[in-house]
């Protein structure tokens, strides 16, 4: 801190650059032993890290359709094992203690946030807020080793990281046609159904599930296209025309992309709790189109204090539900090439991207108690861009 006095003074000099306010903390290597770090959240290492590895196998066929024009479908398949994850190690014994029912437990949460005795106040070698405070809460002493952590929050305790036990699975079918170059033109349309999986746990401390993860886009087309128009000198019509015409109607290139890719999977935060009385509904569809009302909020239970806690109930809802606006993008240009002499060709580029200025909507909140719930604010895309350029080659 630069002052202890409103600035009347600094806090430390140069002489003394760290004064009993500020001082230096020396270590304590293993003098401590055991006991090091009590009363802080601490992180361990297994001790035995296994390397992750990854199995992909696939399955690849072609079919030429005429001389210039082929499809490929194919499969793809990949499987990841002993990902590593961190695991909250001091949240495992109080996981039966998390009340199964799916809104807010006021005997479960109360039961568990109740003061108890600091059975480790005045302790030697402890530190921070379990050294002084005479009271800390139930669920910290239902933790493993409570000894570490604030004492206030739970989960504070021991992190393990580099757990290994996590993977991963992706699966995609491709689908591909080509057409080389002819005639001017050439494209290729790439299309691709995937799924991918991702290990991890809904609850601190709870076990691994399979679902779906901020990485998975089921739909990708992707259309790409470069047509270079026959009029003109060198081309299939008009090829002996005077310079004034082939300079009007003559080296022209057309190219395009257009790509259509799924929305991201929407992360929930929170645990919802539906109309239903329960905390999965099947009903609620995401409409990520709707930006006054993604969701049909009659479904959900609004009332803040009916809510379930993500510190007090177990949660069964998925950490990813429902896609945001898909991503639907055109983008194309126009070449026009000019002969300048035998050493030099000008081209001149017009190009647009976002063609159609199509917007992209951006996540909904999905806070069932906020004033905007289910509601978009934000977009991920950028409006129309047209652009003009010169290039000189020689």
């Amino acid at each position: 801190m630069p002052t202890t006095n409103n600035y009347l003074s600094p806090a430390a000099t140069l002489s003394n650059p760290f004064p009993s306010t500020n001082p230096i903390l020396q270590p304590t290597g293993s003098s401590l032993g055991v006991n090091t770090y009590l009363g802080q959240p601490i992180t361990i290492h297994p001790t035995n890290v296994k390397a992750p590895y990854s199995e992909r196998w696939n399955l690849d066929m072609q079919f030429q359709l005429s001389t210039n024009t082929m499809i490929d479908v194919g499969y793809i398949g990949n499987h990841q094992v002993h990902l590593s994850y961190s695991n909250c190690i001091s949240c495992i014994p109080l996981l039966p203690y998390l009340s199964r029912r799916p809104g807010k437990d006021a005997t479960v949460q109360n039961n568990l946030s109740g003061s108890v005795p600091n059975p480790f106040k005045g302790i030697p070698g402890m530190t921070g807020g379990l050294a002084t405070a005479s009271t800390i809460p139930k669920y910290n002493l239902l933790q493993a080793y409570p000894e570490y952590g604030n004492g206030t929050t739970a989960g504070s305790g021991i992190t393990q990281q580099l757990t290994p036990g996590a993977g991963a699975e992706y699966d995609a079918l491709l689908f591909r046609f080509q057409k080389r170059v002819s005639q001017g033109l050439t494209m290729n349309v790439n299309y691709t159904y995937s799924h991918n999986l991702m290990s991890a746990q809904l609850n601190p401390g709870g076990p691994l599930t399979y679902q779906e993860n901020a990485s998975d886009f089921p739909n990708h087309l992707s259309i790409t296209g470069v047509y270079r128009l026959p009029f003109g000198r060198g081309r299939s019509y008009l090829t002996h025309t005077n310079g004034f015409l082939d300079m009007s109607i003559g080296g022209f290139t057309v190219n395009t992309i257009y790509q259509y890719l799924s929305g991201a999977a929407i992360p929930w935060s929170n645990i919802p709790l539906f109309a239903n009385g329960t905390n999965y509904d099947n009903n609620v569809k995401i409409s990520p189109r709707q930006v006054s009302g993604v969701l049909d909020k009659a479904k959900f239970d609004t009332v803040s204090n009916d809510q379930p806690s993500t510190t007090y109930n177990y949660r069964t809802f998925p950490l990813f539900y429902g896609r945001q606006d898909a991503t639907n993008k055109l983008d194309a240009s126009i070449l026009k090439d000019f002969s300048v002499g035998e050493r030099f060709r000008l081209q001149y580029r017009f190009e647009a991207f976002n063609v159609l200025n199509h917007t992209v909507f951006g996540t909904p909140n999905v806070n069932p108690t906020s004033s905007t719930f289910g509601i978009i604010t934000s977009v991920t895309s950028v409006p129309r861009v047209l652009q003009q350029g010169l290039r000189v080659v020689f």
